[in-house]
């Protein structure tokens, strides 16, 4: 994501309101706002502006797009929100239990797989959870080879857990 950051809520409400573009801000509702972005999106020859108000818990905000839709899922703080980039409209905002990591693409056009630090779930774009895993902190990751499965490592444990990006079936592995 090629985002800019500004230094206050209104030098990213005056940049979006520049060159008389549409725009649209997520993360209005932040509970401490001390980050401010902007992020040009093209979207059907047309150019969006976004804007994504952040508490700043050190993790960037982040975009997924669903392949051949006009939405986007954009992941901030704790919290994911969808946006019809046609309407220009926030479709659903949802809560995580801990901060937004990263999407990780499914290779399908309706669902998106989520992790975050206390877990890991697969929603679908209509916003309906399909799995969730919730865990103890995940200080990494890796998908397998097969790009089945993600082996996260939990802090503080001498296990890992085995998550299957499919059907979100789990299982422990000791590290040592």
């Amino acid at each position: 994501m090629n985002h800019k950051e500004w230094d206050s809520r209104s030098t990213l409400e005056a940049h979006l309101k520049e060159q008389n573009r549409p725009s649209l801000i997520v993360g209005s509702d932040a509970e401490a706002p001390r980050k401010f972005y902007s992020v040009d999106l093209f979207f059907d020859s047309r150019s969006i502006r976004l804007g994504i108000i952040c508490s700043g818990f050190g993790i960037l905000p982040s975009i997924f797009t669903f392949k051949k839709n006009e939405r986007i899922l954009v992941g901030h703080d704790s919290a994911i929100t969808c946006v019809n980039l046609d309407s220009l409209k926030l479709e659903f905002v949802r809560r995580l239990s801990g901060p937004f990591y990263e999407f990780i693409d499914s290779q399908s056009t309706e669902d998106v797989i989520i992790l975050y630090e206390l877990g890991i779930l697969r929603l679908r774009l209509s916003g309906s959870l399909i799995w969730h895993t919730p865990t103890e902190v995940i200080e990494n990751f890796r998908i397998t080879d097969n790009g089945q499965q993600i082996i996260l490592k939990l802090m503080d444990k001498n296990e890992c857990e085995i998550v299957n990006l499919e059907t979100g079936a789990h299982s422990s592995l000791s590290s040592n």
